[in-house]
Protein backbone atom coordinates (compact mmCIF):
# COMPACT_ATOMS: atom_id res chain seq x y z
CA UNK A 1 0.00 0.00 0.00
CA UNK A 2 2.61 2.63 0.95
CA UNK A 3 4.97 1.12 -2.08
CA UNK A 4 2.03 2.15 -4.18
CA UNK A 5 1.69 5.57 -3.05
CA UNK A 6 5.08 6.54 -3.07
CA UNK A 7 5.52 5.43 -6.73
CA UNK A 8 2.47 6.95 -7.55
CA UNK A 9 3.99 10.21 -5.87
CA UNK A 10 7.07 10.02 -7.66
CA UNK A 11 4.89 9.77 -11.24
CA UNK A 12 3.49 12.65 -10.00
CA UNK A 13 6.11 14.57 -9.26
CA UNK A 14 7.85 13.78 -13.12
CA UNK A 15 4.76 14.45 -14.58
CA UNK A 16 4.20 18.14 -13.14
CA UNK A 17 8.14 18.79 -13.77
CA UNK A 18 7.32 17.87 -17.63
CA UNK A 19 4.39 19.97 -17.47
CA UNK A 20 6.50 22.79 -15.97
CA UNK A 21 9.00 22.21 -19.13
CA UNK A 22 6.44 22.38 -21.47
CA UNK A 23 4.75 25.19 -20.16
CA UNK A 24 8.48 27.33 -20.47
CA UNK A 25 8.80 26.34 -23.78
CA UNK A 26 4.60 26.77 -24.51
CA UNK A 27 5.32 30.00 -26.18
CA UNK A 28 9.24 29.48 -27.67
CA UNK A 29 10.09 28.64 -30.69
CA UNK A 30 12.04 25.41 -31.82
CA UNK A 31 15.14 28.43 -32.68
CA UNK A 32 14.98 30.57 -30.09
CA UNK A 33 15.36 26.79 -27.72
CA UNK A 34 18.23 26.53 -30.62
CA UNK A 35 19.70 30.18 -29.89
CA UNK A 36 19.35 29.78 -25.96
CA UNK A 37 21.16 26.29 -25.67
CA UNK A 38 23.95 27.77 -27.83
CA UNK A 39 24.08 30.82 -25.76
CA UNK A 40 24.08 28.72 -22.58
CA UNK A 41 27.09 26.06 -23.98
CA UNK A 42 28.77 29.20 -24.66
CA UNK A 43 28.96 30.60 -21.11
CA UNK A 44 29.58 27.25 -19.88
CA UNK A 45 32.22 27.44 -22.20
CA UNK A 46 33.73 30.69 -20.93
CA UNK A 47 33.18 29.70 -17.61
CA UNK A 48 35.37 26.93 -17.65
CA UNK A 49 38.00 29.25 -19.74
CA UNK A 50 38.14 31.78 -16.47
CA UNK A 51 38.58 28.76 -14.20
CA UNK A 52 41.04 27.12 -16.43
CA UNK A 53 42.86 30.62 -16.20
CA UNK A 54 42.47 31.08 -12.55
CA UNK A 55 44.13 27.37 -12.09
CA UNK A 56 46.73 28.43 -14.08
CA UNK A 57 47.48 31.88 -12.38
CA UNK A 58 46.77 30.11 -9.00
CA UNK A 59 49.95 27.74 -10.31
CA UNK A 60 52.62 30.41 -11.06
CA UNK A 61 51.85 32.22 -8.06
CA UNK A 62 52.13 28.96 -6.18
CA UNK A 63 55.58 28.34 -8.18
CA UNK A 64 56.57 32.42 -7.81
CA UNK A 65 55.81 32.12 -3.82
CA UNK A 66 58.28 29.03 -3.86
CA UNK A 67 60.77 30.73 -5.56
CA UNK A 68 60.33 33.86 -3.39
CA UNK A 69 60.53 31.46 -0.38
CA UNK A 70 63.71 29.67 -1.47
CA UNK A 71 65.12 33.11 -2.45
CA UNK A 72 64.23 34.69 0.94
CA UNK A 73 65.88 31.58 2.90
CA UNK A 74 69.34 31.40 0.70
CA UNK A 75 68.95 35.31 1.12
CA UNK A 76 69.03 34.90 4.75
CA UNK A 77 71.77 32.37 4.89
CA UNK A 78 73.90 34.30 2.94
CA UNK A 79 73.52 37.67 5.31
CA UNK A 80 74.77 34.84 8.03
CA UNK A 81 77.62 33.72 6.50
CA UNK A 82 78.08 37.17 5.31
CA UNK A 83 78.14 38.57 8.78
CA UNK A 84 80.48 36.24 9.99
CA UNK A 85 83.28 37.35 7.28
CA UNK A 86 82.38 40.97 8.44
CA UNK A 87 83.06 40.20 12.08
CA UNK A 88 86.67 38.20 11.43
CA UNK A 89 87.44 40.93 8.89
CA UNK A 90 87.00 43.49 11.75
CA UNK A 91 89.32 41.01 13.78
CA UNK A 92 91.93 41.37 11.37
CA UNK A 93 91.66 44.90 11.08
CA UNK A 94 91.90 45.11 14.91
CA UNK A 95 95.06 42.95 14.65
CA UNK A 96 96.71 44.29 11.34
CA UNK A 97 96.46 48.07 13.71
CA UNK A 98 97.93 45.94 16.27
CA UNK A 99 100.78 44.83 14.52
CA UNK A 100 101.44 48.40 12.44
CA UNK A 101 101.23 49.74 16.21
CA UNK A 102 104.03 47.28 17.31
CA UNK A 103 106.43 47.52 13.85
CA UNK A 104 106.14 51.69 14.48
CA UNK A 105 107.60 50.82 18.00
CA UNK A 106 110.36 48.29 16.61
CA UNK A 107 111.52 50.43 13.62
CA UNK A 108 112.04 53.14 16.55
CA UNK A 109 113.83 50.83 18.47
CA UNK A 110 115.71 48.87 15.68
CA UNK A 111 117.03 51.94 13.72
CA UNK A 112 119.17 53.16 16.51
CA UNK A 113 120.30 49.09 17.35
CA UNK A 114 121.59 49.34 13.19
CA UNK A 115 123.60 51.98 13.65
CA UNK A 116 125.22 51.04 17.02
CA UNK A 117 126.19 47.35 15.33
CA UNK A 118 127.50 49.27 12.31
CA UNK A 119 129.21 51.17 14.20
CA UNK A 120 130.63 48.94 16.51
CA UNK A 121 131.84 46.97 13.25
CA UNK A 122 133.85 49.62 12.42
CA UNK A 123 135.51 50.02 15.41
CA UNK A 124 136.23 46.41 15.19
CA UNK A 125 137.96 46.32 11.70
CA UNK A 126 139.92 49.26 12.35
CA UNK A 127 141.29 47.34 15.38
CA UNK A 128 141.62 43.83 13.94
CA UNK A 129 144.39 42.61 12.15
CA UNK A 130 144.85 44.35 8.85
CA UNK A 131 143.99 41.74 6.18
CA UNK A 132 141.95 42.55 3.48
CA UNK A 133 141.24 46.22 4.51
CA UNK A 134 140.22 47.96 1.04
CA UNK A 135 136.63 45.36 1.03
CA UNK A 136 136.13 45.56 4.16
CA UNK A 137 136.42 49.04 4.83
CA UNK A 138 134.56 49.01 1.04
CA UNK A 139 131.72 46.80 3.03
CA UNK A 140 131.40 49.08 5.61
CA UNK A 141 131.50 52.23 3.60
CA UNK A 142 127.94 50.72 1.74
CA UNK A 143 126.36 49.54 4.65
CA UNK A 144 126.52 52.84 6.44
CA UNK A 145 125.00 54.73 2.84
CA UNK A 146 122.22 51.99 3.10
CA UNK A 147 121.56 52.45 6.37
CA UNK A 148 120.78 56.54 5.48
CA UNK A 149 118.95 55.42 2.58
CA UNK A 150 114.97 55.45 2.78
CA UNK A 151 114.29 53.34 -0.12
CA UNK A 152 115.85 50.25 1.88
CA UNK A 153 113.55 48.37 4.11
CA UNK A 154 114.22 47.90 7.82
CA UNK A 155 114.13 44.18 7.34
CA UNK A 156 117.00 44.54 4.59
CA UNK A 157 119.10 46.81 6.52
CA UNK A 158 118.89 44.12 9.04
CA UNK A 159 120.01 41.49 7.28
CA UNK A 160 122.93 42.76 4.95
CA UNK A 161 124.78 44.10 8.33
CA UNK A 162 123.79 40.18 9.93
CA UNK A 163 125.64 39.13 6.54
CA UNK A 164 128.46 41.26 6.93
CA UNK A 165 128.95 40.30 10.63
CA UNK A 166 128.94 36.42 9.41
CA UNK A 167 131.50 37.09 7.01
CA UNK A 168 133.85 38.53 9.45
CA UNK A 169 133.23 35.43 11.67
CA UNK A 170 134.06 33.35 8.94
CA UNK A 171 137.32 34.66 8.46
CA UNK A 172 137.86 33.38 11.91
CA UNK A 173 138.47 29.77 10.96
CA UNK A 174 139.43 30.01 7.02
CA UNK A 175 142.61 30.35 5.03
CA UNK A 176 143.33 32.85 2.35
CA UNK A 177 145.99 33.99 0.21
CA UNK A 178 145.58 36.84 -2.03
CA UNK A 179 147.93 39.85 -4.07
CA UNK A 180 147.36 43.53 -2.33
CA UNK A 181 150.02 46.84 -2.58
CA UNK A 182 151.73 47.96 0.86
CA UNK A 183 153.67 50.65 1.46
CA UNK A 184 156.78 49.56 2.26
CA UNK A 185 159.63 52.33 3.15
CA UNK A 186 157.32 54.60 1.50
CA UNK A 187 156.69 52.63 -1.71
CA UNK A 188 153.66 50.91 -2.65
CA UNK A 189 154.93 46.97 -3.17
CA UNK A 190 152.95 44.09 -4.73
CA UNK A 191 152.98 41.37 -2.46
CA UNK A 192 151.57 37.83 -1.29
CA UNK A 193 149.58 37.88 1.84
CA UNK A 194 149.07 34.70 3.82
CA UNK A 195 145.96 34.75 6.48
CA UNK A 196 145.72 32.08 8.52
CA UNK A 197 142.26 32.73 10.27
CA UNK A 198 142.62 35.95 12.63
CA UNK A 199 145.98 33.77 14.40
CA UNK A 200 148.54 34.98 11.27
CA UNK A 201 149.14 37.53 8.73
CA UNK A 202 152.06 37.25 6.99
CA UNK A 203 152.95 38.50 3.49
CA UNK A 204 156.47 37.70 1.12
CA UNK A 205 157.80 40.06 -1.89
CA UNK A 206 156.99 39.10 -5.16
CA UNK A 207 161.28 38.69 -5.85
CA UNK A 208 160.82 36.44 -2.76
CA UNK A 209 163.66 38.81 -1.18
CA UNK A 210 161.76 39.66 1.66
CA UNK A 211 158.47 38.74 4.12
CA UNK A 212 156.99 40.29 7.07
CA UNK A 213 154.37 39.21 9.80
CA UNK A 214 151.86 41.65 11.68
CA UNK A 215 152.37 42.07 15.12
CA UNK A 216 149.33 42.42 16.92
CA UNK A 217 150.88 43.70 20.24
CA UNK A 218 153.19 46.02 18.56
CA UNK A 219 150.49 46.91 15.94
CA UNK A 220 153.69 46.88 12.88
CA UNK A 221 155.02 44.93 10.23
CA UNK A 222 158.25 42.80 11.80
CA UNK A 223 160.92 41.36 9.60
CA UNK A 224 161.06 37.74 8.90
CA UNK A 225 164.05 36.02 8.45
CA UNK A 226 164.47 34.58 4.90
CA UNK A 227 164.00 30.91 5.90
CA UNK A 228 160.82 31.52 6.52
CA UNK A 229 159.86 32.59 2.77
CA UNK A 230 159.90 28.79 1.85
CA UNK A 231 157.23 27.88 4.32
CA UNK A 232 155.06 31.14 3.42
CA UNK A 233 155.30 30.59 -0.23
CA UNK A 234 153.59 26.49 0.65
CA UNK A 235 151.32 28.14 3.22
CA UNK A 236 149.94 30.34 -0.05
CA UNK A 237 150.18 27.36 -2.56
CA UNK A 238 147.64 25.03 0.24
CA UNK A 239 145.24 28.65 0.36
CA UNK A 240 145.42 28.35 -2.90
CA UNK A 241 144.36 24.71 -3.20
CA UNK A 242 147.61 23.93 -5.30
CA UNK A 243 148.97 22.05 -2.78
CA UNK A 244 147.42 19.41 -0.43
CA UNK A 245 147.46 20.45 3.56
CA UNK A 246 150.69 20.03 5.36
CA UNK A 247 152.51 21.32 8.24
CA UNK A 248 154.60 24.39 8.04
CA UNK A 249 156.20 26.60 10.41
CA UNK A 250 155.66 30.03 11.05
CA UNK A 251 156.43 32.63 13.50
CA UNK A 252 153.35 34.00 15.37
CA UNK A 253 152.55 34.73 19.23
CA UNK A 254 149.81 32.49 20.93
CA UNK A 255 146.92 34.15 22.30
CA UNK A 256 147.57 35.28 26.45
CA UNK A 257 145.46 33.73 28.96
CA UNK A 258 145.01 36.19 32.29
Amino acid sequence: MCYIYTRTKLIFTIIILINFKIFLYANTSPKEIVSKQIQISLLNQKSQLKINSLDEKTKELLEEYKNLTEEIENTRSYNDQLRKVIKSQELDVKSIMKQISSIEITNKRIIPLLVKMLDSLKEFIKLDTPFLLKERTRRVNVLTKMLNSADVSNSEKYRRIMEAYQIENEYGRTIESYSDSLLLEGKQKNVDFLRIGRIALLYKSLDNETARYWDKSAKEWKKLESQYIDQIEQGIQMAKKFKAPNLITLPFKTPEIN
